[in-house]
């Protein structure tokens, strides 16, 4: 038998075959590492490590943010923000999938993802900026849950801000990924029961005559910090992994994980916004305000509310950082070593400590470059180089749900069927990179132009 005869005979016999990766369901089974038991983590819990990471310190912030937009124009900002977090999201995903059927299994972090679109030049470009920004937010979290402990407790802040970094990373690091994703759940439901008991507090103040105030001008200029207030991309590769690289079963994790926090979102903006005058100037903290207005009540529950948010998203980036370190240092993403631990926490910590101030100058730039930049341009452009790419083969892949069978590129070599979890096509992958970088030119020109304009007038 020849050659070309026997690659023919691969091919007909490989498209014959049925292989469990062109239908939609797990590819994998994760084990209990002690037991050897199948040990899924189930979609709730997925559901709410995503609510969690997403309802952070961001959410505390957005009535200050939104205020001169009123609740109207905020409201439709919200859920334009929660729809291109959740595309951005599903691209992310789709990406991780596509990688790791590829390879046949095993955790992908952002930096594989990377790698296997642009090489290592580009890995190396987006590792940097995935790890400032990350450690902007991380540093940003510890800084302000040691404020929150220490107003509590009248403890230094450096110690209460070292005892929540090292505390929390020391039960990320000893439970298992399912008993995380439990830990996580319980404190997102507690959190929900404290922020409902808060709105049923600031509520009675509530006029309605001050929801009706809407300036669609002010959105564009705060939709950055909007889409901020959705990060959770950093945590789809985790999720991916505990859901063991179900197609079905992310998409609804992620629609759901990320629709939640928009229906508290919305309802925080009413209660708090709806109990301040439109008319009136927003000098201060919002939550400030209330907690100075009623100590002995409302203060208590925004520092327990604080408190839940800064919990549940530290979690998130603890978990997306060590990952992200453990697979750029050689080891599976996932692998837990102290080293990838060590190097999360204590920079971020140190930081924290002596510079408490540091990240809320740097906030607005962060949302800007680093949000929209790697969790909006990157995953587009990941997913067109996946799907359209000469690789990508778009006229002959099988996408999941789209038919059987698998493709066969030249020479006979099997390639896992293409998933994807966003349709559209070409125009939606467009939208999406192009908003993302219409909005970075556009605040890059801004900043250029108001530092020229500080030269020329000094």
């Amino acid at each position: 038998m020849s050659n070309a005869e026997a690659d023919d005979r691969v091919k007909v016999e490989l498209a014959a075959r049925p292989m469990s990766w062109t239908t939609p369901g797990r590819m994998f089974s994760n084990l209990n590492p002690k037991t050897l038991a199948h040990d899924p983590s189930s979609l709730v819990s997925s559901v709410l490590l995503i609510a969690g990471t997403t309802v952070g310190a961001g959410m505390l912030a957005l009535p200050a943010v939104t205020f001169n937009a009123g609740f109207v124009a905020s409201s439709a900002g919200l859920g334009a923000a929660c729809a291109y977090a959740i595309t951005t999201g599903l691209l992310v995903a789709e990406v991780n999938i596509n990688v790791m059927r590829n390879r046949g299994g095993g955790g992908v972090s952002m930096v594989a993802m990377a790698n296997d679109s642009f090489g290592p030049a580009g890995r190396n470009i987006v590792s940097a900026g995935f790890l400032v920004l990350h450690y902007c937010l991380l540093v940003a979290y510890i800084s302000r849950a040691g404020e929150t402990i220490s107003n509590t407790t009248s403890l230094p802040q450096g110690v209460c801000s070292a005892a929540f970094a090292i505390g929390i990373g020391a039960v990320c690091y000893n439970l298992s990924p399912k008993q995380i994703s439990e830990v996580n759940g319980s404190l997102v439901l507690l959190f929900i029961a404290t922020f409902l008991a808060l709105l049923g507090l600031v509520s009675a103040g509530v006029d309605t005559n001050n929801l009706n105030h809407a300036d669609f001008n002010q959105v564009p200029p705060i939709f950055p910090i909007l889409v901020l207030a959705f990060i959770y991309q950093n945590i789809v590769p985790i999720v991916v992994q505990d859901l063991e690289c179900d197609p079905q079963r992310v998409r609804t994790a992620i629609v759901a994980g990320a629709c939640l926090p928009l229906t508290m979102f919305l309802a925080w903006e009413a209660a708090i916004l709806g109990s301040m005058p439109a008319t009136s100037s927003c000098i201060v903290d919002p939550l400030v305000a209330l907690q100075e207005a009623n100590p002995t009540v409302i203060g208590p529950v925004i520092s327990a509310l604080s408190f839940l948010a800064l919990v549940t998203s530290y979690i998130g980036f603890v978990l997306s950082i060590s990952d992200f370190l453990a697979d750029l240092m050689g080891s599976q993403a996932g692998a837990r070593t102290i080293p990838t631990y060590f190097l999360t926490i204590v920079p971020a910590l140190g930081m924290a400590v002596t510079h408490p101030d540091i990240f809320i100058s740097a906030l607005s730039i962060a949302a800007t470059y680093g949000v929209m930049g790697l969790f909006g341009f990157l995953p587009a452009v990941m997913s067109w180089l996946q799907r359209y790419s000469p690789y990508g083969c778009e006229e002959d892949a099988v996408r999941v749900g789209g038919g059987s069978g698998i493709d066969v590129v030249p020479g006979g070599v099997a390639r896992a069927p293409l998933v994807e979890l966003v349709p559209g096509g070409k125009p939606v992958l467009c939208l999406v990179a192009g908003l993302a970088a219409g909005i970075i030119v556009t605040r890059a020109v801004d900043q250029l132009g108001s530092m020229s304009l500080g030269q020329l007038s000094s």
